[in-house]
């Protein structure tokens, strides 16, 4: 074995917060019934056919979910 350095050390910390970040979600994914799943899916369907071009242009401002909205964001327009 060998001694770690601090930026090792300091690595592994924030991993490990991060680790522990997904595996809460993923264990509240799981935990959803099938009725929940289809809410998400619908709700994830309306939101990716409402266009914020359009809503823009007649004023208006919806707030999208985080995770609806950070999928969104990193789609290529093109």
């Amino acid at each position: 074995m060998w001694h770690l350095t601090e930026e090792e050390q300091s690595f592994i910390a924030i991993s490990a917060k991060s680790y522990a970040g997904l595996a809460e979600i993923h264990s509240k994914e799981n935990c959803k019934t099938f009725e929940e799943i289809e809410v998400d899916k619908l709700t994830r369907k309306k939101w990716a056919q409402q266009s914020d071009d359009y809503d823009s242009h007649l004023g208006i401002r919806r707030e999208k979910p985080l995770q609806i909205a950070d999928k969104m964001a990193s789609k290529d327009p093109y």
